[in-house]
């Protein structure tokens, strides 16, 4: 006789295994690999499911999970592809590092607010992700969480979230509304590069540490632009210092950018992979120009550079296939200042 409290894993076949009540987990690596698993209940006393519990499980469709279930851990349901809809219990605290990563038909996610920790890459590749509703509870958004995310929308960033950790929302390609809760403090270089469709950028008016203006977002310190985007209006906005690191990094949309007069730093990568800029001014305040800076910037056919720049940094234009630099200095400055050195160059 089953008992309610029990559970059931249903197979491809039409077979049941019945899930005892009394355990109080899934084990580690309990149903790995197993490719005919369809449906899963949790017995009711579940609190843990442990690592790779239902790792490349590539049939299942449905887990319906314990309400009492306080851990999700590492790889739990990586590269479930069937998966399509996960009911997160009110309760949970910790999604463990790769938890959900690479589950590919994954539509969307609500994290409850008792979520307490989300690991690195816990959803990257979900490549179906459409909508992600954070938790209140978290204070970080770690390393490639949403990494790959090609399908998610518009992310907002809960009050309580103090860190966005590196690449947490890199290649998101279709990701266009990114607000910025009051209490961040940290957004790492390249948190949101190659997210070439955003459009709109707004940071909470009660952030002490970032603002937005014009849909970019400034470090308010130390002047340095962080982040923007195809819409980016960068000479309305008074006290830019620095262009940081892949602030514009995978912005295909970007077609022209004005730098203004303030700037004095061009921050490594800061405009990598900006297919499609064709149009740059550098003012002379300009004094570095960090490696990477225009990578990749296949459509820069000219870019003047005054004789105020007193540093390139390495593979600074690599992939400008077309592009002529226009130098303010002599040939015997440009090989002074430039670490890789670019040869088409014009000295004016």
């Amino acid at each position: 006789m089953v008992c309610f409290k029990d559970g059931v894993a249903s197979y491809n076949d039409g077979s049941k295994k019945i899930l005892p009540y009394g355990k109080g987990k899934i084990s580690a690596n309990e149903f790995l690999n197993d490719k005919e698993l369809v449906r899963v209940r949790l017995p009711i006393d579940v609190k843990v499911i442990e690592e790779n519990a239902f790792g490349s499980c590539s049939s299942l469709e449905e887990i319906e999970m314990s309400e009492g279930l306080e851990e999700i851990d590492d790889f739990a349901f990586y590269a479930c592809d069937s998966l399509e809809t996960v009911k997160l219990p009110e309760g949970l605290r910790k999604i463990g590092t790769h938890a959900f990563c690479a589950c590919k038909k994954l539509r969307e996610i609500v994290i409850p607010n008792s979520v307490e920790s989300i690991g690195a890459w816990a959803f990257c590749e979900c490549e179906a992700l459409e909508k992600a509703e954070l938790p209140t509870g978290i204070k970080v958004i770690d390393n490639a969480t949403f990494e790959y995310c090609t399908a998610l929308k518009e992310i907002y960033v809960p009050e309580n979230v103090e860190s966005i950790e590196f690449y947490a929302f890199m290649g998101c390609s279709a990701l266009s509304d990114i607000l910025i809760g009051k209490s961040v403090k940290y957004i790492s270089d390249g948190a949101f590069s190659h997210c070439k469709a955003i459009e709109r950028i707004s940071v909470d008016i009660c952030n002490k540490v970032y603002y937005s203006m014009s849909d970019c977002i400034i470090e308010s310190e130390s002047g340095t632009l962080v982040l923007g985007c195809k819409n980016s209006d960068m000479k309305c906005i008074l006290g830019i210092t620095c262009i940081g690191a892949k602030a514009f990094c995978g912005c295909r949309g970007l077609t022209s950018i004005e730098i203004p007069d303030t700037v004095t730093r061009i921050g490594g990568g800061a405009f990598c992979g900006c297919s499609s800029l064709a149009e740059v001014n550098i003012p002379q305040g300009v004094r570095v120009i960090e490696d990477g800076a225009f990578y990749d910037c296949s459509s820069l056919s000219s870019l003047v550079i005054p004789d105020t720049v007193d540093s390139i940094g390495i593979m600074a234009f690599d992939g400008c296939d077309v592009l002529t630099v226009y130098y303010g200095g002599t040939w015997e400055d440009w090989y002074d200042i430039c670490r890789e050195p670019f040869k088409r160059v014009e000295y004016t």
